[in-house]
């Protein structure tokens, strides 16, 4: 159930992630009479209590809905694409990268913040890969640059043991484990192609006015 919903409930609003478990999820575990958990909800399946705690004194509203956000970017194996009108996903991603970096090192060089118009951002972008840096991608249109086709596809290879990233057909760089990549947009409704959805986690971070009241 909770692979299913890394998988499928990302882009969709809280209503509609509320019907996908509980008409399609839950409905079709008990079709099969496969023993669940009454009380399942995907946030506190996959994440701690210390982990919502953390993840609100950053920056995260608290609520159900951006706690499943929260869970969303953390644990994909895919790189997330967050819908973020409001910002609200952006400030806490800044902020929960810049809380991880040692108090002896430049949060400015650890955590890298660029966006499209950034000159030479690719380089930017392939250096932070290389040694294992934060890289937050922010303002991408629907349109994604295609020179990040490799990285999204996480194009990676041993050799000697050492793990390389396919830039293209004549270039490899040394890829560091460590190395984190978080995209958003502003777009209030961006229509992306349905090869990006493969690539990527997308993930609707809209706040609408029940998250408000809550």
């Amino acid at each position: 159930m909770s692979a299913a919903f890394m998988s499928y409930a990302g882009p969709f609003p809280s209503e509609y992630r509320r019907i996908f478990v509980k008409d399609a999820l839950l409905n079709m575990v008990k079709s099969l009479k496969i023993a669940h958990s009454k009380d399942y909800t995907f946030a506190e399946f996959l994440a701690k209590p210390i982990d919502f705690l953390n993840w609100t004194f950053q920056g995260l509203p608290d609520d159900d809905f951006s706690k499943e956000n929260a869970v969303l970017v953390t644990k994909t194996q895919r790189f997330p694409l967050c819908i973020d009108p409001q910002l609200q996903a952006n400030t806490w991603i800044k902020n929960m990268e810049r809380s991880k970096v040692p108090s002896k090192e430049k949060v400015s060089e650890k955590v890298l913040v660029i966006d499209p118009q950034t000159e030479n951002y690719m380089q930017t972008l392939e250096r932070a890969i290389s040694w294992g840096h934060v890289v937050i991608l922010q303002n991408i249109d629907e349109d994604l640059d295609p020179s990040l086709e490799p990285i999204l596809n996480k194009s990676l290879k041993k050799m000697a043991g050492k793990i390389l990233l396919c830039i293209s057909a004549d270039k490899e760089i040394k890829y560091d484990p460590n190395f984190r990549f978080y995209m958003t947009t502003k777009l209030a409704n961006p229509r992306y192609k349905a090869e990006v959805s493969t690539r990527v986690t997308l993930v609707n971070c809209t706040v609408k006015e029940e998250g408000l009241k809550e």
